[in-house]
């Protein structure tokens, strides 16, 4: 077994009960990402806007 997978199992034995996920997922990083993307770019269109406003 590798070392780091030893750890894994004892810190999750460890914690007792259900923990969240120790590793990322691909697709949660890129949904994620998409997501603060989305967030900015409506930022950066309000704080135009606004700015175009005044």
């Amino acid at each position: 077994m590798d070392p780091e997978d030893d750890v894994r199992a004892y810190l999750t034995s460890a914690a007792g009960g259900a923990q969240p996920p120790m590793r990322l997922e691909a697709a949660d990083v890129i949904e994620r990402g998409g997501r603060v993307r989305r967030r900015r770019k409506r930022l950066a269109v309000a704080s135009t806007s606004a700015a175009t406003a005044v």
